[in-house]
C-alpha cells in the first residue's frame, strides 16, 4: 500500500499520541478534524497539538474526507456513530475508514452497513485498542477486522503499530473489546471499592498485601482456573460470605455496589446447581464450568 495522507476524526489525547508516533516514524502527511476545533477551551489543545505535528486542521468532516484516503476515527463512544454519519457521504472511493472507537458490536455493525450503503467502495474496518495508549503509545495492541484488514496492518505496522487481524465481520473485534472491558473496568471498580473499605478500617497495607500475594503466587491461567472451577462447588458458601462482606462495608458507611452485584451474580449462578453437574467434585478445567453455565442460562431463558 503506497503512502498517503492519514486523517484523524477526533483529535483528543489518544489520537494525538498515535499521530505523533506516526510522524516520528516517518509518515509525511496528517490531517485532523475535531468537532471542537472552534469551541473553547478544547480548541486550544487541538490547535497547539496540530501545530506540533505540522498537521493540517480540517474545518469540517467533508474537508477531512477530501484530504485523506485513510481516516482513523477516535472519538468518544457516545459520539462514534454521529461521527461516522457526518463523514461517510464524503469519503473518497476506495478509501479506508478505521473505526477505533470503544463501541458495541451492534454499533460497529450499523456503521459498517451504513458505509456499505453510502459508498460500497469504501473499506470500513472495525478496530479496537486493547490497552492504555498512555503506556505503550502506538505500540498498544490493536485488533482489526474487515475486508483488506491485512493490507492496512501491513501499511501501519511500518510506523510501529501492533496490529492483529481478526477474521470476521466488523463488530467482531469490538466484541473482544467489550467482553474484555467487563473484566478490566470491573476490576478497576473493585479496586476502588476494596481500597475505600480498607481505608475506612485503616487496614490498607494488610489488605493490599494479601491480595497481592494471591495474584503473585499463581500464574494468570492458574488463578483463572482456580477461581472458576471452585466457584462451581463453593458458590453457595461464598454467597453467604458476600452477605457478611456487605454488612462489613455498610457498617462503615461504604458504598457497596460492587459487592452487592457480586452477591447477585453468585445467587444467579447457584440457581444452576453447578455442584450437581460435577458430582460435588471440583472440575479440572474452567471451560467445563462456563459450558455448564452457558447451557443452563440458555435453558432458563
Amino acid at each position: 500500500m503506497r503512502e498517503f495522507t492519514v486523517g484523524f476524526l477526533g483529535f483528543g489525547k489518544a489520537a494525538f499520541t498515535f499521530a505523533e508516533d506516526l510522524i516520528a516514524a516517518g509518515l509525511k502527511s496528517i490531517i485532523v478534524y475535531d468537532k471542537n476545533w472552534n469551541t473553547e477551551p478544547y480548541n486550544v489543545a487541538i490547535i497547539q497539538n496540530a501545530k506540533k505535528l505540522s498537521a493540517r486542521i480540517a474545518f469540517s468532516p467533508s474537508e477531512l474526507a477530501s484530504g485523506a484516503l485513510m481516516v482513523i476515527s477516535m472519538v468518544t463512544p457516545a459520539s462514534s456513530e454521529e461521527a461516522l454519519l457526518s463523514i461517510a457521504p464524503y469519503l473518497a472511493d476506495n478509501s479506508f475508514f478505521i473505526d477505533m472507537n470503544s463501541s458495541s458490536p451492534m454499533t460497529k455493525r450499523n456503521c459498517y452497513n451504513y458505509v456499505c450503503t453510502t459508498n460500497p467502495t469504501v473499506q470500513y474496518l472495525d478496530g479496537c485498542i486493547l490497552g492504555a495508549v498512555s503506556e505503550k503509545r502506538i505500540n498498544t495492541p490493536i485488533l482489526l477486522c474487515g475486508q483488506r484488514a491485512n493490507q492496512v496492518k501491513e501499511f501501519l505496522d511500518n510506523y510501529g503499530t501492533n496490529i492483529e487481524v481478526l477474521e470476521g465481520l466488523p463488530g467482531d473485534a469490538s466484541a473482544v473489546k467489550m467482553v474484555r472491558s467487563v473484566f478490566m473496568k470491573g476490576i478497576e471498580a473493585l479496586f476502588v471499592e476494596t481500597l475505600h473499605a480498607a481505608k475506612a478500617y485503616n487496614i490498607q497495607k494488610q489488605a493490599v498485601a494479601t491480595i497481592k500475594d494471591t495474584f503473585e503466587s499463581l500464574t494468570f491461567d492458574q488463578l483463572l482456573n482456580m477461581l472458576v472451577t471452585t466457584h462451581a462447588i463453593h458458590g453457595k458458601r461464598r454467597q453467604g460470605e458476600m452477605e457478611e462482606v456487605i454488612d462489613t462495608l455498610k457498617a462503615k458507611g461504604i458504598d457497596a455496589k460492587m459487592s452487592e452485584s457480586i452477591l447477585e451474580k453468585f445467587k444467579w449462578s447457584t440457581e444452576f446447581a453447578l455442584a450437581e453437574c460435577f458430582n460435588n467434585s471440583i472440575p479440572t478445567g474452567y471451560d467445563s464450568v462456563i459450558e455448564a453455565i452457558y447451557e443452563k442460562a440458555r435453558a432458563f431463558n
